[in-house]
């Protein structure tokens, strides 16, 4: 009984630790070639940077990354990526949705604040649900929507996407396989291009 109160009040600290730690201001890496935008679609928050870089091995000429619909009171960019080793960064200011385009091949990114921080947050016609949680073996996410046109996005403390979920239905379940690492992870419900809701997911070994 010892033993398991420790061992609970030990993953208790860690979890303070790492939300702490995904708290911290985070860089974004953004490649960009002849297929688009890597990753194109993620979340952030308010202070991150996001840097658009060239995609070495997959491009061809000139690429570009050009905001085309940003939050009020942000700043637009628009960066022609020629320099391999040349980095080309936004700071992320206000809270929203940020809409780019590469003017070469015409295809687009998003990226969007976490709607409340790290904060769960759902509403009526959006919700999203991981259970149990802590996750120990396999987890269950269920899901709803206002639309069909959707994903869920497991990332980890960095920001980094470790399995993304396309959806075709307004709502259903996923399973969520037992091949994460222990840790802190946040699952993110899109809906279109917008977050609309984000729930934090502890696994537990």
């Amino acid at each position: 009984m010892k033993k398991q109160i420790l061992a609970l009040f030990g993953l208790a600290i860690l979890g303070v630790f790492l939300v702490s730690f995904a708290n911290a201001q985070t860089t974004h890496v953004v490649f960009v070639g002849n297929g688009g935008f890597s990753p194109d679609l993620f979340v952030v928050n308010v202070g991150d940077e996001v840097q658009f870089k060239l995609d070495l091995a997959n491009n061809s000429g000139t690429h570009y990354s050009t905001s085309t619909n940003i939050p009020n009171g942000a700043s637009s960019w628009n960066y022609a990526m020629y320099c391999s080793t040349c980095a080309y960064t936004v700071i992320v200011t206000d809270p929203g949705t940020y809409d780019f385009v590469d003017a070469n091949s015409s295809l687009t990114g998003s990226f969007s604040t976490s709607p409340t921080g790290l904060k769960e947050n759902d509403n009526n016609s959006n919700s999203l649900n991981i259970y149990p949680n802590p996750v120990q073996g396999n987890s269950f996410i269920s899901y709803n929507l206002g639309s069909v046109d959707g994903q869920i996005i497991i990332t980890n403390i960095l920001g980094e996407q470790l399995n993304i979920y396309t959806l075709s239905d307004k709502s259903g379940q996923i399973t969520i396989n037992d091949d994460l690492p222990q840790g802190l992870y946040f699952c993110t419900l899109w809906d279109k291009n917008s977050v609309v809701s984000q729930k934090k997911m502890m696994v537990i070994k």
